[in-house]
């Protein structure tokens, strides 16, 4: 197993984590929706929506203008996103880090996360990479 104590590992792990959760409780609203008025489902799901817009504020380099909450905010309604997903490489360039993961979600993927130091903070950039596990060509995803 992959180890670094570099600071925009952390990041990318806190924001898995926050991920992670959201992911759960917006999956809990959808199942509910049924048993909740609409008017209450629709107030609720805005709620989340602003969970996530913070969480993309905290993390991300551009913010809630992230491809992923400009949409509604997709999510797995069986398993988080992230859930699963280790840490198997790391390679600091100048001002940037590239972090690479590995998840064995849907018959498995790597990923490719940028992390750019603004001030004396690692955030997220908005162009997550994935391939399936063994190939090389890689596609752009969303956080």
């Amino acid at each position: 197993m992959f180890t670094s104590d570099h600071p925009a590992i952390d990041v990318l792990q806190s924001f898995f984590d926050e991920m992670n959760q959201w992911e759960r409780e917006r999956a809990q609203l959808f199942f509910d929706r049924h048993q909740l008025g609409p008017d209450e489902y629709l107030r609720l799901r805005a709620v989340k929506k602003e969970r996530l817009t913070d969480i993309f504020r905290q993390y991300c380099e551009v913010g809630d203008e992230a491809e992923r909450v400009q949409g509604m905010g997709s999510f797995s309604p069986d398993a988080p996103m992230h859930e699963g997903e280790v840490v198997t490489g790391i390679e600091e360039k100048r001002n940037k880090v590239i972090v690479e993961t590995t998840s064995p979600q849907e018959g498995g993927w790597d990923y490719r996360y940028e992390l750019v130091l603004v001030g004396d903070a690692y955030l997220l950039r908005d162009c997550r990479k994935r391939r399936i596990i063994g190939k090389d060509k890689w596609s752009k995803d969303m956080l």
